[in-house]
């Protein structure tokens, strides 16, 4: 049977430190709470992935002009039509 690193308890279902691979009781299995070794390693890896998100800018839409139908190429059965749909 398996012993907490910490309180020596005997454990029948231990929990085993992905950091430092000792194992713990269900009071001890987090890092903080058995002061893992790798603790200072587990809060750099967080902190380098994560990126704050710069905030989003909101420009409002506009309405396509005239002039972007007129710099397009275009039939002009095709620009009468748009002209019409537009009126």
């Amino acid at each position: 049977m398996v012993k907490c690193e910490v309180c020596g308890v005997e454990v029948y279902l231990p929990f085993k430190c992905i950091y430092c691979g000792k194992y713990y009781c269900v009071n001890h299995r987090l890092p903080e709470a058995h002061s893992c070794d790798k603790l200072s390693l587990i809060k750099t890896e967080k902190t380098w992935f994560y990126k704050p998100q710069k905030e989003a800018v909101h420009k409002p839409l506009r309405f396509p002009t005239a002039t972007i139908y007129l710099t397009r190429k275009i039939k002009k059965s095709e620009f009468n039509q748009l002209v019409i749909a537009w009126l």
